[in-house]
């Protein structure tokens, strides 16, 4: 007969394992947090390998992967995340940022869609399906993700500048002007949206402003690490 102090001790075991997952986890956060990707993934295995079922240990790994440019093992662990959280809805946007990445767009609506599915108000999936369908000329299909983007979140500037695309593959430059300039309003060294609106002013025939653009868009595009390209978004923050 199995003693009460065996399973104490099993339990005791078991909890001190955990304890040390979630160590190492809290330890690869840091690391990703101070831009050490390979510290980080090697902090957030170790928790995997005293947990082989810490959901969130393989989702942020899979954030530090695709920082590294890993994109095969950043889809191997958004993988693992939904198996284990087949609701994990930042999961699948993610991993429809590689999909995107690696050029498969049917692959990465797939995720988008079921991203929104999970949770309607994923501003970043509308936003990351906007582009997809940009990329494939769906252009209203585009426009009401990026105005569906804008809803949730109204403050989104690359949202914005998408839109200003979406609004130029019209020939529509006057509207691709006003939607640059809002994205510019809300993040002032946004050299993208810059050099996008000089584009559109070159088509409208002013000449001067779309210089002044292009002057701006360099000068910003050299001196400043922009964080808000107009390229598909995957939440680059860990969870803790």
């Amino acid at each position: 007969m199995i003693s009460k102090r065996y399973f104490q001790y099993v339990r005791f075991v078991s909890y001190a394992k955990l304890e040390r997952a979630r160590k190492n986890f809290l330890r690869g956060s840091d690391y990703y947090n101070a831009g050490d990707y390979e510290s980080a993934i090697r902090a957030y295995s170790a928790a995997i390998r005293l947990n082989p079922n810490y959901t969130r240990a393989y989702y942020n790994r899979g954030i530090a992967y695709k920082g590294k440019g890993d994109y095969v093992q950043a889809l191997a662990d958004y993988k693992r995340a939904i198996k284990l959280n087949p609701n994990h809805s930042q999961a699948y946007n993610n991993r429809g940022v590689v999909h995107y990445l690696k050029r498969r767009c049917a692959l990465a609506l797939d995720d988008y869609n079921r991203a929104i599915k999970l949770d309607p108000y994923n501003a970043q999936a509308y936003f990351n399906r906007g582009m997809c369908h940009r990329d494939k000329q769906a252009l209203d299909k585009a426009e009401a993700d990026y105005n569906q983007a804008l809803i949730l979140k109204p403050d989104y500037a690359a949202a914005y500048v998408g839109l200003g695309n979406t609004y130029y593959d019209r020939q529509d430059y006057e509207h691709s002007v006003i939607a640059n300039t809002k994205a510019i309003e809300l993040q002032p060294t946004y050299g993208r949206a810059y050099r996008n609106r000089g584009v559109a002013y070159e088509k409208l025939g002013n000449s001067e402003l779309a210089a002044d653009d292009k002057r701006n868009a360099e000068e910003l595009e050299d001196s400043v690490k922009n964080t808000y390209l107009s390229f598909a978004q995957n939440s680059d923050r860990v969870r803790s």
